[in-house]
């Protein structure tokens, strides 16, 4: 399979609910990736770093595919494994850019797939059928009539796991009071996942995540930033590590929590880690640990959101 044209173009569009516990997207802004091959068929990939999360810029992520663009002529073997191969074009990209080599990536496999006629979960994975792809549904609204009424509208779609952002400054006792009403409305069956995008004050957190054990959450998402996670001894909550897999010592973080049994997940955004394959190894090696792998995304548009259901 030779490319023999490649197209950059810019999208974008509003959003509704994209937030954390310290900022709140209102429009998202990407770049749509388009490979022809000699066939005429065309695969798709995606860029959209998000802002003041993602470690590049939207600029930084055009010049990243701008410059393998001008210097790209992928040559895959169709009849041969592709990850290797991918792998040796990512090697092409910027590596400080992980949504550019997302794109790439994505729009690789995308195109093989259609020359193959298998979808992109069976050139990722051995499985001779695909998985079901469970899904959370984010609660970002701190006012309890509202949150409640997003929970209801997710139950009553078969969603069982409710994603609630934490750690809004000066707001804890009012999202303690919220997740208990939260709790208590959707009962036991329902998952809690809660996310605090690493903003807990270490020197409280040993009082935080107790507080939090009253409204048995499913796992409790990046609780302080970074190497303050390396001080976490004992939780009696389960943890997941996401944002810190970015840093260095990333997976010395997830050892860390792992050998104290206090690591349920490592939450997988390819947007942030350079793609599907990325996100696949590190499954594996958190799989070895006996952590379990959590496909994410950052408010994507639809091809990346395609991707992250693949994975």
């Amino acid at each position: 399979m030779r490319i023999v044209d490649l197209e950059l173009a810019v999208v974008g569009g509003d959003v509704a609910g994209a937030a954390d516990a310290r900022r709140r997207w209102r429009r998202r802004r990407g770049l749509l990736l388009r490979l022809r091959d000699e066939r005429g068929l065309v695969g798709y990939g995606e860029a959209s770093p998000l802002p003041g999360y993602s470690p590049e810029t939207f600029g930084q992520a055009r010049r990243a595919l701008k410059m393998w663009r001008d210097g790209a002529s992928p040559l895959l073997d169709l009849e041969a494994p592709l990850a290797e191969q991918i792998r040796r074009e990512l090697a092409a990209v910027d590596a400080t850019s992980p949504s550019a080599r997302c794109a790439v990536e994505t729009a690789l496999l995308d195109l093989a797939g259609r020359r193959l006629e298998r979808p992109s979960w069976a050139l990722l994975s051995d499985a001779a059928t695909p998985a079901p792809v469970p899904l959370a549904a984010l609660i970002t609204d701190l006012e309890t009539g509202a949150a409640l009424a997003a929970a209801r509208r997710a139950t009553a779609r078969g969603i069982a796991t409710l994603k609630v952002k934490i750690g809004r400054p000066g707001a804890w006792h009012q999202e303690l009071a919220l997740l208990d009403r939260l709790r208590r409305a959707v009962g036991p069956d329902v998952h809690l996942r809660l996310d605090a995008n690493g903003s807990l004050p270490p020197g409280e957190l040993a009082d935080r995540l107790a507080a939090l054990a009253d409204c048995r959450p499913q796992l409790v998402e990046e609780p302080v930033a970074g190497d303050d996670l390396l001080a976490v001894a004992a939780s009696p909550v389960p943890l997941a590590v996401d944002e810190s897999l970015r840093r260095p010592s990333g997976w010395l973080i997830v050892e860390h929590l792992a050998t104290r049994r206090l690591c349920r997940a490592v939450v997988l955004k390819p947007m942030v880690l350079g793609g599907s394959l990325a996100c696949l190894e590190l499954a594996r090696r958190a799989a070895a640990l006996g952590v379990a792998a959590v496909a994410s995304h950052l408010y994507d548009g639809p091809v990346a959101l395609a991707a992250a259901a693949h994975l």
